[in-house]
């Protein structure tokens, strides 16, 4: 009683009293020391057990791994294999999982080849371990053989082996072995579920989780931390934020996973305000917080610019364990170069005791969004010259800033070495390619690129047609707009606005009122972007009722719509319309600006509130 409440000093005075002590009274105290973390107190009372069983064995072994010492875990057990103690299930279920916290996947071949050995082929305890063992050594081919050729499994087997799949990235695997679970009545435990909602996570697969969900419920987990939180995250990481955050707040109570996944939810979908409030609200409990934590704080800071709120959790950081931790490292890289802070960006780079493919590509992206191509280009050297290979998040950086620079050269080079590298074709890779010889002027190039692509994307379509538009081959443009809705992809607002101006260089207001009427189905008529060019469309096709129309109608207008509009007006004669459009867009310039304020005499409010009216 006193060991499973967690007061050893009293356990250990009953202990000291006791007239006679058997070894079941001796592991139990062995248990308690082990399972509170006194290692050394709890050898002391191995060392002075006058009989040990395999309990004792086990419990010491156990105690050790429980405590983070995998090898010294071996050890023992490497003794007891030379004192010629009789061994059980439980020893080989202990000491699997010693392998895998050394990583020693050829102990755990040897401990496998004991078991059969031994007899405990059979044992599905043995069994069970070993399946785990194979999977989480990344040998899941391994794993499964032997899972099959186990001639009794419980629920423990059928956990293990989807667990191995999720670790692995089977997730298609992991589901069917549920279905085969459930045809054979075996019961689900949490970690089984935790396992599944992880793969409906990596497959995007909704309609499977909102299953399981109601499968989980009607299973009476509702209640359950471990596994509400799995399946918010599943929710989040399926983009249905809403479901993850009503989930969430139904939880009768959270953990650190839990706000780490809706937090991680939040910033997915570039909610980081909300993200940063779930973030102060953690910060007012006491679950503390970890890497994946401060890393999410970050990434919420880099989505809303907040620099200075980035700043005070950098100096939060410099005073937790976890300033060392890489992937922290890297959020904060990431932070300060979407700030626009390149000199604190390029200090942390500087001093990072340790760095890996992330934080060189996490720098030299910072570079390229803030404008310094020259700067992206000189990090990819140096990454060449520290052995870190690029892969496509590099080569998608280094191909924009060969494209600010219009540098055809270095932009051929940089194919040259992709080409080595096998990627060429790869959808990311090969869209940045097509952009950047259509930025370049080499349009004829992105063009066979183009087509020669496995996969085409809005970034290679928008890019070709873009590009043909600059190269004033409207016409050309057009036609692989018209391929683009063939092959089944929508446009978005970049590609609406691309070939409107097309449209309006060429004055066909025909196919220009098309893509109207196409921007209208897909509900992208409210877009800013697209307005503005709706204006300029319809007034450069000589249509200045429409363009007066589609002004009118745009709620957010821009500095562009503004003078879209003004343009359109003065392009076609109508002098006194533009000067009232521009009168009024200083106005309302003035308004925002705070350079106008209404006077307390009633006869200039009453001016200025009628300004208003007619403004709105």
């Amino acid at each position: 009683m006193y060991i499973k409440c967690s007061n050893m000093e009293y356990a250990h005075k009953v202990f000291d009293r006791m007239p006679q002590r058997d070894t079941v009274s001796w592991n139990a105290m062995l248990f308690g020391y082990a399972g509170s973390g006194s290692m050394s107190t709890a050898q002391v009372m191995f060392d002075s057990m006058p009989e040990r069983d395999v309990v004792s064995w086990n419990s010491l072994i156990s105690g050790y791994l429980q405590n983070g010492n995998s090898r010294k875990s071996v050890e023992v057990f490497l003794q007891i294999r030379r004192e010629r103690v009789g061994l059980d299930a439980t020893t080989f279920a202990v000491i699997l999982k010693a392998c895998l916290g050394l990583d020693d996947y050829n102990l755990g071949i040897q401990i496998h080849g004991l078991i059969i050995q031994l007899g405990f082929v059979h044992d599905v305890v043995a069994g069970s371990a070993t399946v785990d063992m194979y999977a989480k050594c990344k040998k899941l081919k391994e794993s499964i053989t032997f899972f099959e050729e186990m001639p009794v499994k419980n629920w423990v087997s059928w956990s293990a082996l989807i667990a191995g799949c999720v670790q692995n990235d089977e997730f298609s695997h992991a589901l069917k072995l549920f279905k085969n679970m459930q045809k054979e009545r075996l019961g689900v435990s949490q970690s089984t579920y935790a396992s599944l909602f992880r793969s409906c996570a990596g497959l995007s697969s909704l309609q499977f989780g909102s299953q399981l969900h109601a499968h989980s419920l009607k299973m009476n987990f509702g209640s359950d931390t471990i596994v509400g939180t799995a399946t918010l995250d599943m929710y989040a990481k399926c983009d249905r934020l809403i479901d993850a955050k009503k989930l969430f707040h139904s939880l009768s109570t959270h953990n650190l996973q839990s706000y780490n996944a809706i937090i991680t939810g939040c910033i997915r979908v570039n909610q980081g305000f909300e993200a940063l409030q779930l973030f102060c609200n953690l910060m007012n409990t006491d679950l503390g917080f970890d890497e994946i934590t401060l890393s999410g704080g970050f990434s919420a800071c880099a989505v809303i610019k907040a620099y200075k709120i980035g700043i005070q959790l950098h100096g939060l950081t410099i005073k937790s364990r976890f300033l060392s931790n890489v992937c922290v490292q890297n959020a904060i890289l990431d932070m300060y170069g979407k700030c626009g802070a390149l000199s604190d960006a390029r200090q942390v780079f500087d001093e990072m005791p340790t760095r890996d493919a992330v934080s060189w590509n996490t720098i030299i992206a910072a570079y390229e969004q803030n404008g310094k191509a020259h700067e992206t280009l000189q990090l990819l050297v140096q990454m060449l010259s520290s052995r870190f290979e690029p892969d496509e998040f590099t080569f998608g950086s280094v191909l924009k800033g060969c494209s600010g620079l219009k540098s055809l050269n270095h932009g051929m080079e940089i194919h040259g070495r992709i080409v080595k590298s096998g990627m060429c074709f790869e959808s990311f890779v090969g869209s940045a390619l097509v952009d950047m010889y259509s930025k370049c002027g080499n349009i004829e190039t992105a063009k066979k690129l183009h087509e020669r692509m496995d996969e085409q994307t809005m970034v290679s379509w928008n890019a070709i047609i873009s590009g043909f538009s600059t190269q004033e081959q409207s016409e050309e443009s057009q036609r692989f707009f018209s391929k683009m809705l063939e092959s089944g992809i929508n446009p978005d607002n970049f590609t609406f606005a691309t070939i409107l101006d097309t449209c309006a260089n060429l004055a066909t207001v025909n196919l220009g009122t098309q893509i109207h009427a196409q921007i209208i189905k897909q509900e992208m008529q409210s877009d800013v972007f697209i307005s503005s060019t709706l204006v300029d469309m319809y007034s450069k096709c000589g249509n200045m009722n429409d363009s007066r129309l589609i002004f009118e109608k745009t709620e957010n207008k821009d500095f562009v719509t503004w003078n879209a509009m003004i343009c359109g007006y003065s392009q076609h004669g109508l002098g006194n319309e533009a000067l009232t459009v521009f009168d009024v867009s200083c106005y309302l310039d003035c308004l925002i600006n705070g350079l106008i304020f209404i006077e307390e005499a009633e006869g200039d409010k009453r001016n200025i509130l009628s300004s208003e009216a007619e403004c709105q």
